[in-house]
């Protein structure tokens, strides 16, 4: 008894092409005599991972008598995993990898002060704070900086625009609230300038942030812009929550000072990324 049949192997690249990898003809039959050559395997219009088709150079092969004449074109790449998240008042989508990527939730600030007294004769004398009080907020407290760290950006914009990140490493600086947030506090300067952090929401709804940077305990190279037109912080926690406080541009504000030693504002009407 003989007989015919070929292996063939299908790798789907998405639902508009499928790929032949291999045709492997089996030469013998049950009984052991030859096979006779059957007709051509049809498989036209399809796509080798080559313009060309087999046996082009950079296409995949095939082995027996295969049609892969009319070959396809490379179809489209695959469209990224996304992600979606929703804050109070912004709506992203962000290209997901190994980590998801948290779009930032914008609070509301209360004040940003930047502090230079002696406009920069002395920059170990410089300052800044920044406030944030949201009353009724959909904030959420998300992730774990006492494990994971976090950073904090603070932007001051305007005829001199500056921004600086500083390091908020994990260990024992950070300090959970209860359970309703995290405080960062490092008041001798071992990992920078940034003296307090802090994000927390009480039962009551209020999202509450708060940071205080001194120069004293590290390099500080933001300054008033002067004038300065809008800024404000971002934080991320590591592996967690974004949190942005924007005032002036889009959040509004009012100025109370904008000279070369201070740069202040209050007050924000909306809330927005610096």
């Amino acid at each position: 008894m003989t007989g015919e049949f070929h292996l063939v192997f299908f790798c789907h690249r998405n639902d508009a092409f499928k790929k032949i990898c291999n045709s492997l003809p089996i030469p013998f039959g049950v009984d052991g005599s030859a096979i006779p050559v059957g007709p051509a395997m049809n498989a036209m219009g399809n796509w080798w991972g080559c313009a060309a088709g087999p046996p082009g150079v950079g296409c995949d092969t095939v082995t027996g008598n295969v049609d892969t004449s009319s070959p396809a074109a490379a179809p489209l790449p695959c469209a990224p995993t996304t992600t979606t998240s929703t804050s109070s008042s912004t709506t992203s989508t962000s290209s997901t990898t190994s980590t998801t990527l948290l779009v930032a939730q914008t609070v509301r600030g209360r004040l940003f002060l930047v502090k230079d007294p002696t406009a920069g004769a002395d920059p170990s004398r410089r300052r800044i704070i920044v406030v944030a009080k949201e009353i009724a907020s959909d904030d959420t407290v998300a992730g774990d900086p006492v494990a994971n760290g976090a950073s904090l950006q603070v932007v001051a914009n305007g005829g001199t625009s500056t921004s600086q990140t500083f390091s908020l490493p994990s260990g024992s600086s950070w300090r959970p609230i209860r359970t309703i947030g995290f405080r960062y506090r490092d008041s001798t300067g071992a990992n920078g300038p940034v003296r307090l952090a802090y994000l927390r929401k009480g039962t009551s709804g209020v999202f509450q942030m708060k940071a205080v940077i001194l120069a004293r305990n590290g390099a500080v190279s933001v300054v008033p812009p002067n004038p300065g037109t809008d800024g404000g912080m971002r934080l991320d926690v590591n592996a967690g929550g974004s949190y942005c406080v924007g005032f002036g541009a889009a959040a509004g504000g009012t100025i109370t000072a904008n000279t070369n030693t201070t740069f202040k504002m209050k007050s924000p009407t909306g809330e927005a990324c610096p």
